[in-house]
């Protein structure tokens, strides 16, 4: 039986990642899907696992510019990844995990941690609640996709 573990990004070291970590530690033969990851930037674990990332990775180098570009490029690096040849995908997600392409007979575990702040509750970020202007009216349109996806 062939196991993929997904989860957003490896930019960071936080509770999610951790959640990942115990996933791999579970099934230590899986593959990690990420669409970015920079060892420096989270726990050193990961090091030990066959982690494949989407095109996006080789665009940003930090957890800014990856938010910062998120959209409409990170989402679409995650919606090209192709998650065909598993029979089981665990996706650990917050808010780009759940777009990549499983196989149709794949048995799929989503854990979501909770629904993507920027769609569901923007006001929750300084820039949304900074923002006037264009940047606003950006802000508004790039949400009502966010939320139609």
């Amino acid at each position: 039986m062939k196991i993929a573990v997904i989860h957003d990004d490896l930019m960071r070291r936080g509770g999610g990642e951790q959640v990942v970590l115990s996933m791999l530690k579970a099934f230590p033969n899986a593959d990690l899907y990420t669409m970015c990851y920079r060892r420096e930037l989270t726990y050193p674990e990961f090091s030990q696992y066959n982690i494949k990332t989407s095109f996006y990775n080789r665009l940003v180098k930090t957890e800014s510019a990856m938010k910062k570009w998120f959209f409409p490029f990170g989402l679409l690096c995650m919606k090209l990844l192709r998650i065909r040849e598993y029979d089981v995908v665990l996706i650990s997600n917050t808010y780009c995990a759940k777009y990549v392409s499983v196989n149709e007979n794949a048995l799929v575990f989503i854990y979501t941690y909770t629904p993507f702040r920027l769609a569901w509750n923007p006001t929750s970020y300084q820039e949304y609640n900074t923002a006037s202007g264009l940047k606003r009216l950006i802000f508004k349109v790039v949400i009502g996709i966010l939320k139609k996806i």
